[in-house]
């Protein structure tokens, strides 16, 4: 049977480009490290964090000519009725440790249970916090945990590749990994 000396030749193939990878052995390497030593999965919450530090990585590292602190949000989303003062107060603490500047803090109250949020994009809050990010008015938010930006892992991980598109940073009070 004869086959044709086109079906032999080799195609390069076009792979899409993964943000926030250059090239495929970027993409690679960032697989290796969420993978303990043992080759074995790491747990949700250590691989989370590795991925949020790795967004992070370029908005801390670029090189700051216009004002020389950051400008973070404080962003909260509670429970309506829930006193908010405390974990505004750990927030701001924390910000003023590590001298960054609070420009905006944003409250969302939720009508709903605390495990019932719907996705990061109907809040207002959180939608002025990317568009400010967007701007360039505010380098980055600094929010209690992730369950705050979103309590479902796709939405969760989108909104940190989101923010780190648009240059900015999230940084969270109590990270994934903790308990």
């Amino acid at each position: 049977m004869p086959t044709s000396h086109r079906s032999n030749q080799y195609r390069p193939v076009r792979l899409p480009r993964a943000y926030p990878y250059e090239d495929w052995m970027d993409k690679e390497y960032a697989d290796r490290t969420l993978r303990g030593g043992t080759g074995r999965r790491l747990p949700v919450g250590q691989r989370l964090f590795l991925l949020r530090q790795r967004l992070n990585t370029f908005s801390f590292t670029r090189e700051r000519t216009v004002r020389p602190e950051r400008a973070v949000a404080l962003y909260v989303r509670t429970v309506r009725g829930e006193d908010v003062t405390p974990i505004l107060d750990s927030l701001q603490r924390e910000a003023g440790r590590r001298n960054w500047r609070v420009a905006r803090i944003f409250h969302d109250q939720a009508e709903l249970e605390p495990g019932a949020h719907p996705v990061p994009e109907h809040w207002p809050g959180w939608r002025a916090v990317r568009d400010l990010i967007r701007r360039g008015q505010l380098d980055g938010v600094l929010v209690p945990d992730r369950t705050h930006i979103s309590t479902n892992l796709a939405a969760y991980t989108a909104e940190l590749k989101e923010i780190a598109r648009l240059q900015g940073f999230t940084e969270l009070l109590v990270r994934e990994a903790d308990p």
